[in-house]
């Protein structure tokens, strides 16, 4: 029986239920980052309590709260999955800093109150697609794989979905267009498609080149397409549902099934 956690955006957690499929027993982190994962926690952080109808949900509410505490990779350990999917569309977010602690300045963060906390006043933007930004994470990719050692981890089957910004999307008509470069992570926030796909395809090769036996499943290209029509709307990493069908044969190929 596959017990799976995933670290990393929606986009995997979102097979299941896009496709009205079992759900294997799931785990799951996103709004994070390997720097953010290896980082000492936040000083100074006061809990904030579930809000009902808040603007962000509970399960937001929980990612957040692991990322600025760093509690992901112990919960996976005390989880004992036997796979591990790393997903990296969510390393599109800015850092930030604060004292010694990195974390990720995701739009549930932005909505979720703890920036206006005491210990947050000083805290340091670091742009995702800087130098500086890539250097965290260059350097904290060997350390993240070292935690997953020191947690118990490695005998897992460790899977990359390998991911990219689409650049075409299928509008409500059925008719195919292109995404322009120009895009945005939230409303004010600019993000250019080619960068972060460069971005991504940096990560994920300097990711495969410190895990070996790392599984790497990724949908073909004929389906790498956005979907006006999903339920999250329309994204360049909201996919038609063909691409969520390719991933999921590649996962059930390597164990990846319901209980």
């Amino acid at each position: 029986m596959a017990r799976v956690a995933i670290i990393g955006s929606c986009i995997t957690r979102d097979i299941w239920p896009i496709l009205e499929e079992p759900t294997p027993e799931l785990l799951y982190f996103s709004r994070t980052s390997l720097p953010s994962l290896v980082a000492p926690p936040v000083e100074g952080l006061e809990p904030i309590a579930d809000q009902p109808g808040g603007v962000i949900s509970r399960s937001q509410r929980t990612s957040v709260l692991a990322d600025l505490q760093k509690t992901a990779l112990q919960a996976i350990a005390e989880f004992a999955p036997t796979h591990i999917i790393l997903d990296f569309i969510d390393e599109r977010y800015d850092l930030l800093q604060a004292g010694d602690s990195v974390f990720t300045h995701s739009w549930d963060l932005k909505e979720s109150g703890y920036l206006a906390q005491p210990w947050a006043a000083g805290a340091r933007r670091i742009p995702r697609t800087s130098e500086a930004a890539r250097a965290l994470w260059r350097a904290a990719a060997p350390a993240f794989v070292e935690a997953l050692r020191r947690h118990g981890l490695m005998g897992a089957t460790i899977i990359l979905h390998e991911g990219e910004w689409a650049r075409s999307y299928r509008d409500l008509e059925g008719r195919t267009r292109e995404l322009p470069d120009a895009l945005q992570i939230w409303d004010g926030l600019p993000a250019s498609l080619a960068e972060h796909n460069a971005l991504l395809a940096e990560t994920q090769a300097r990711i495969d080149s410190l895990i070996h036996g790392l599984v790497r499943v990724k949908a073909d290209p004929s389906m790498l397409v956005a979907d006006e029509a999903h339920r999250w709307g329309l994204s360049p990493f909201h996919y038609i549902p063909d691409y969520y069908r390719d991933v999921l044969r590649q996962l059930k190929a390597v164990g990846v099934t319901p209980p």
